[in-house]
């Protein structure tokens, strides 16, 4: 059976939200393997720390999209 315009609209955006998430684990692992915690100068790990919040910022602006979405769909 098929899927009908409005579920498979719903399924392709929590995938694309899903992909994004993906994405940002590969550049946190990326990170992690390019610069290991006990082989970084000061400097290095200063600019890790940058990266890893804009990290998480990227991961909280996909959830917090998601549950406005969410939101706006159960009212």
């Amino acid at each position: 059976m098929k899927t009908n315009i409005e579920t498979t609209s719903k399924l392709l955006q929590l995938r694309g939200k899903l992909q994004s998430i993906s994405e940002i684990s590969f550049s946190f692992a990326t990170l992690n393997r390019q610069y290991p915690i006990g082989n970084i100068t000061e400097e290095e790990a200063q600019s890790l720390l940058d990266a890893y919040h804009k990290l998480m910022e990227r991961v909280g602006d996909i959830y917090n999209k998601y549950e406005d979405e969410e939101q706006k769909t159960t009212r």
